[in-house]
């Protein structure tokens, strides 16, 4: 039921990102495929839920991605507010729809590869790795430093597949 329900509530989110570019950059000998978000604002990583080790892999933001969004479900204890998680697995763009929010050293790997993917320098990034039960790991792309922000904090996503 919550996955329906996440994909009712972010279909609209979703189609905003049709039209856009998305690059392929090699990060840790594997080519990801990025989608800048950016453009549609800051969102929220989701809720106060602790996820545990099932969202704290620094390397795969698939399993991730599927963990935030099994735990936060619609984001209702935040009033239904779209997540980057969730938008991520409900974007079709470039003829996909298997998006996913980066993991930590994903994240890293495209802030190495920042003018290929567009990503703004004044630009702070969420990762889908959570820090703890409160926060999550974002990357700030002026210089790649790693915070722990509060999940309900608004920062910008990218989403990306392996290309």
């Amino acid at each position: 039921m919550k996955k329906l329900m996440v994909g009712a509530l972010f279909g609209l989110f979703a189609a905003n990102g049709m039209a856009q570019t998305t690059p392929t950059v090699e990060v840790d000998g594997k080519k990801l495929q990025v989608a800048n978000m950016a453009s549609q604002g800051r969102v929220q990583w989701g809720g106060f839920s602790q996820i545990g080790n099932a969202a704290r892999n620094e390397n795969d933001g698939t399993g991730n991605t599927a963990a935030i969004i099994k735990s936060v479900g619609n984001n209702a204890d935040q009033e239904n507010k779209p997540y980057a998680a969730a938008l991520c697995r409900a974007l079709k763009t470039g003829g996909h729809a298997d998006w996913y929010l980066p993991s930590v050293n994903e994240l890293k790997g495209l802030f190495s590869n920042i003018k290929a993917v567009g990503f703004d320098e004044k630009n702070t990034y969420w990762s889908s790795t959570e820090a703890n039960g409160t926060q999550a790991v974002s990357v700030y792309m002026l210089n790649g430093a790693l915070y722990n922000s509060g999940k309900v904090e608004n920062n910008h996503y990218a989403c990306v597949r392996r290309g």
